[in-house]
């Protein structure tokens, strides 16, 4: 078994000195989001061309695009896995809380 500073966390409560991101930026995520929002002198999205050329490159037969177009209309399928022991039978854990 591991040492138990291991499982302590790591900062103080209340601990200032952490640097971290900078108030007032942006994550990527946000970013982004506001360049797939840019329209041209049209008015089309670029999140509408992106959209139209998975399509199109999924109708071609890339199954890539046809997944992800799929996963991202209808949310991707739930991974189920199923693990055994040695017997062939269920797999049972047992959590133990350890008193301070």
């Amino acid at each position: 078994m591991g040492k138990e500073d291991n499982l302590k966390p790591p900062f103080k409560k209340g601990n200032k000195n952490a640097t971290g991101r900078p108030k007032g930026s942006r994550n990527k995520s946000t970013i982004f989001k506001e360049a797939l929002a840019l329209k041209d002198k049209n008015g089309i999205t670029n999140e509408q061309k992106l959209l139209a050329m998975a399509i199109k490159v999924g109708l071609e037969g890339d199954l890539k695009a046809i997944f992800s177009l799929f996963d991202g209309a209808h949310g991707k399928d739930k991974q189920v896995v199923e693990q055994t022991n040695m017997q062939e039978k269920p797999v049972q854990i047992q959590f133990i809380k350890k008193d301070k």
